[in-house]
């Protein structure tokens, strides 16, 4: 199979911010993004807010989340027992979710995990698969062989995070070699790769000197203040949006 030349400009790659309040979600967007997502930083890396902060969300941004919507509403769920417990609390406007493999060690307990919270989640609200790029800290496997289990059950979109909050990225964890390989996987399952985990404004010319670019990013702590556990900064937001404006990817 021919691989796409990533270079030539298509489309934009997307933007996600992670929020953890309602206020926190004004400020995100009032900037262009394209997906405000909710989790709580304190607890963990898909720790989930409040589930009445969803429906607060929800209910505040109901008149954008239409066919035309500027951005789309995602809700972290945590890992394993949280997010069978709070799936089916998330908005049916909602357009993602995401769960945690966390202590997944096989293939068989991650699927029966997409398969118990696939059935709690309204139809509507498509499930990302995650993949952390520190797999052995979260007793888990590694981000290649969930790529290649989310093709097998279906899934449109994957999401490669870090488990462990240290202040080392996804790019450190895999390098570039494993990220370029990661990119062609999931092009060529036809699945859209967002990479998070400590991204860096600074980082984005090394994936475009290295043709490892992913479909968009999932920021948190590089548009805080002072780190990913303060508020969120407008501006820093701004900056992100503005440079991704020239990143375009096939």
């Amino acid at each position: 199979m021919k691989i796409p030349d990533l270079k030539q400009p298509t489309r934009r790659s997307e933007l996600l911010v992670s929020v953890r309040s309602l206020a926190e979600a004004e400020v995100a967007a009032a900037e262009l993004i394209d997906i405000l997502d909710f989790k709580e930083p304190h607890r963990g890396p898909l720790a989930p807010v409040d589930s009445s902060i969803w429906h607060e969300a929800a209910s505040r941004f109901s008149s954008e989340l239409d066919s035309t919507a500027r951005f789309r509403l995602s809700a972290a769920l945590g890992e394993r027992d949280t997010a069978r417990r709070v799936a089916g609390q998330v908005p049916e406007t909602f357009a993602y979710a995401k769960a945690g493999p966390h202590r997944c060690g096989s293939a068989a307990e991650l699927t029966e995990l997409w398969s118990d919270v696939r059935e709690h989640l309204a139809a509507s609200v498509e499930l990302v698969a995650v993949a952390y790029s520190d797999a052995k800290a979260a007793e888990t496997l590694e981000p290649e062989e969930i790529v290649a289990l989310a093709k097998d059950h279906g899934f449109h979109r994957i999401l490669i995070d870090t488990f462990a909050k240290d202040g080392r990225s996804s790019v450190e964890h895999l390098q570039v070699d494993r990220l370029r390989d990661l990119r062609r996987a999931t092009s060529e399952s036809g699945m859209r790769l967002m990479l998070a985990g400590s991204i860096r404004l600074h980082q984005l010319d090394d994936w475009l000197l290295h043709d490892t670019q992913p479909d968009g990013f999932g920021i948190r702590g590089d548009v805080c203040e002072s780190g990913r556990e303060s508020n969120i900064s407008r501006a820093r937001i701004r900056m992100w949006s503005q440079r991704l404006s020239e990143f375009q990817i096939q």
